[in-house]
């Protein structure tokens, strides 16, 4: 399925492209998944439809699921520990 919504200004790349980074880091996120120390954010994202091995830690995602999450998602995130440094992603 080709990428929905508003795509992000880079410098040189063309859609062709960024469609194909689009869909194989779509693939990964499905078949490879990200590991999830917390228990609390794997049942959240299980909740939410994303596929839990609980055994490994780790958290998968179909392509529906990835797209109604990151269209939840604010476009600027605030990190960093209490009383450090903050950074600002997005």
């Amino acid at each position: 399925m080709a990428r929905q919504g508003p795509r992000p200004a880079f410098g040189g790349l063309t859609a062709g492209p960024l469609d194909r980074i689009d869909a194989l880091g779509l693939r990964v996120l499905a078949r490879v998944g990200v590991g999830v120390d917390s228990a609390r954010a794997r049942r959240a994202l299980a909740e939410r439809g994303a596929r839990v091995d609980e055994g490994r830690g780790r958290v998968f995602f179909d392509e529906a699921v990835l797209r109604d999450l990151l269209r939840e998602a604010p476009g600027l995130v605030r990190f960093g520990r209490r009383g450090g440094a903050t950074r600002t992603v997005g």
